[in-house]
């Protein structure tokens, strides 16, 4: 039994770890994506380029945008103690 609960945690920690990397490399392709948008780049010829259609384009724009909220309400929830201290 102790041999299975020890894989089981090792499955769950791989688990976690395998997307907390896949949102890390999401990130930074969100910020490439922003670098190009503010260099001027119309979000069309992006899309065209990367092969993404605006909807995800735009989805992937929004991670850059506002990262440190979505974190924040995550830890933290509307209406807990630690939102309404702010």
């Amino acid at each position: 039994m102790a041999a299975y609960l020890l894989l089981q945690q090792r499955l769950a920690d791989s688990e976690r770890t395998f997307h907390e990397t896949v949102e890390s490399i999401r990130h930074q392709q969100a910020a490439c994506l922003r670098g190009w948008k503010a260099r001027g780049e119309k979000p069309a010829a992006i899309a065209a380029v990367t092969g993404l259609s605006l909807a995800e384009l735009t989805k992937l724009l929004r991670l850059v945008a506002e990262p440190n909220q979505r974190r924040t309400e995550t830890m933290n929830p509307p209406g807990s103690w630690i939102d309404d201290a702010s």
